[in-house]
């Protein structure tokens, strides 16, 4: 039996960048922080306290700082110490994921599995900075790239993401247009 070609779906580049000037603007907080990393002259106690004042960034960068790629795993305890030892360009790059993927659970609920999500754009982010190690390029922005790969399952239907068992090739073709509209988010 010969499995006829999946269909493509036409991508309304209109309605695509109408959605992505609907996604919920970055908090406060975020937009601060990305001001402050930004900045040749920022006290260290400036960036924490503003971190502070997100309690869920915050729990992200305890985690990342405690996990064992840095080899401190339980020992750093304060946003201050997370924040030295991960450094204003990883720090820049984790607060953009990571509020974006608050961001995505607002607009889809749980639909994304929020931790399941954050753990796999950590891991693909940690592989993508130790491939670039290992190959002599950037490693931030490697990192980068493997945090925010995925951005664009937030425009991936409900019932696809959420579909269990396998999907058929036409949910397949949709899921693979979450490539282009990652490339769509991050462009605009």
């Amino acid at each position: 039996m010969k499995i006829p070609p999946p269909r493509l779906l036409k991508l309304d580049r209109e309605a695509l960048a109408r959605d992505v000037r609907a996604l919920p603007s970055l908090p406060t907080v975020v937009q601060e922080l990305m001001m402050l990393v930004q900045k040749n002259e920022v006290q260290l106690d400036t960036i924490t306290n503003t971190l502070s004042l997100d309690q869920a960034l915050s729990v992200k960068v305890l985690h990342l700082a405690n996990s064992p790629f840095y080899g401190l795993s339980g020992r750093v305890r304060s946003i201050r110490d997370a924040i030295n030892i991960l450094g204003m360009r990883q720090l820049s790059s984790l607060v953009i994921a990571a509020a974006l993927t608050l961001q995505f659970e607002k607009l889809h609920g749980q639909s994304l599995h929020m931790n399941a999500f954050w753990r796999h754009s950590i891991g693909c982010a940690t592989a993508a900075r130790q491939l670039a190690k290992r190959t002599g390029l950037d490693e931030q922005a490697a990192f980068t790239a493997g945090l925010l790969h995925d951005v664009g399952k937030i425009m991936t239907p409900d019932e696809v993401l959420n579909k269990p068992g396998k999907l058929t090739d036409e949910e397949f073709t949709i899921m693979r247009q979450h490539v282009v509209h990652s490339y769509e988010i991050l462009s605009n």
